[in-house]
């Protein structure tokens, strides 16, 4: 609103890179959030592994704020010329902000260090057994080495580039993310859909002495990990006689169908 309607003036460039970095925040910070919970998904809803990925993903956040909000209260800036809109940074703080890639970077090796983990011993003993399984991994991967390499970028030119060129990866970083987190999101939710998910189906077989109930329905437990097992298509299929042992006359005994009268 603010490129089409042309106000883009110096009165706005003051606040320019609070609303740049603020945004950038938010998109990161919401799929790392999403980037854990697979983690979390993945390791059959380990929580002793999610508190600490919480505590470090706090750490993380608010490290990376406070560092960017130091080095932005130097920052000076001016509008660009006529025909142009954005920002030009004059002046930069004193380089706090290179330590937010690394930072970054850091977090999404260890978060990627899981997934690997994970996915060689699921490969190794089990094979693979689920289309989701496979998208969890596959975009876990693709958004590290994604997003791994624009921050390495960023913390690279933040050391090495000249003043002027420091910022030039910001607008890529801000278009990874927001992209690859929606394909994480997307991608998940369109092989949740398929209808060529894999079913690993299990078989309890009931005594035949056991009573059943009219209308019985299969019951399942509302713990953490019988709910990703459904996400996973991984289903308990309970199987149960049709027929029921009776007395036959002589004092024999056989078996008589549960639809037969009697």
């Amino acid at each position: 609103m603010i490129v089409l309607s042309g106000t883009w003036g110096p009165s706005f460039c003051h606040n320019y890179f609070y609303v740049l970095g603020g945004g950038g925040f938010l998109l990161f910070f919401a799929v790392e959030a999403a980037l854990q919970l697979r983690v979390y998904a993945l390791y059959n809803c380990n929580r002793r592994l999610l508190i600490f990925n919480a505590i470090w993903f706090v750490a993380e956040a608010t490290t990376m704020v406070t560092l960017f909000l130091i080095d932005t209260a130097q920052y000076k800036s001016t509008r660009t010329p006529a025909g142009l809109t954005g920002c030009w940074s004059t002046a930069i703080g004193q380089n706090y902000t290179q330590g937010i890639w690394w930072i970054c970077l850091a977090f999404e090796g260890w978060l990627s260090f899981l997934v690997t983990r994970k996915a060689y011993q699921s490969f190794r003993d089990f094979g693979l057994k689920s289309t989701i399984f496979l998208v969890l991994i596959r975009d876990s991967l693709v958004w590290f080495f994604l997003l791994g390499g624009c921050l390495l970028w960023m913390g690279l030119g933040w050391l090495l580039a000249p003043p002027g060129l420091i910022l030039l990866g910001v607008p890529l970083t801000h278009a990874s993310v927001t992209i690859g987190g929606s394909r994480l999101l997307l991608n998940l939710r369109s092989a949740s859909c398929s209808h060529e998910l894999d079913t690993l189906v299990s078989f309890d077989v009931v005594s035949s002495g056991s009573p059943i109930s009219p209308g019985w329905q299969p019951q399942r437990g509302g713990t953490c990990r019988r709910h990703i097992e459904d996400a996973f298509e991984i289903k308990e299929v309970t199987v149960r006689p049709s027929a029921r042992p009776v007395q036959v006359e002589g004092g024999g005994s056989g078996w008589k169908d549960r639809s037969e009268p009697g």
